[in-house]
């Protein structure tokens, strides 16, 4: 990556200033796509992690989902 420098005349300032922001914008294209991939397989995990609890209404509690488990469990004796 290029770096700013200081030239005392001033000369080629604009130039290594113009290189330096397109190659941050280049750093930040490449997180932000690292950062949408990363999403979508946390996404993907996450769907993965709750299918035990498929069935379970929203908002149930600590019995519910330890009998739905339970019930899951014996089931599959």
């Amino acid at each position: 990556m290029s770096k700013l420098t200081h030239h005392t005349d001033g000369a080629g300032d604009e130039t290594n200033k113009e290189s330096y922001e397109n190659d941050k914008k280049t750093e930040l294209d490449a997180e932000a796509d690292s950062t949408d991939e990363d999403a979508d397989a946390d996404a993907d995990a996450e769907t993965d992690d709750t299918e035990h609890l498929a069935g379970l209404s929203d908002g149930a509690g600590c019995t519910e989902v330890w009998e739905h488990l339970s019930a899951q469990r014996e089931d599959s004796l």
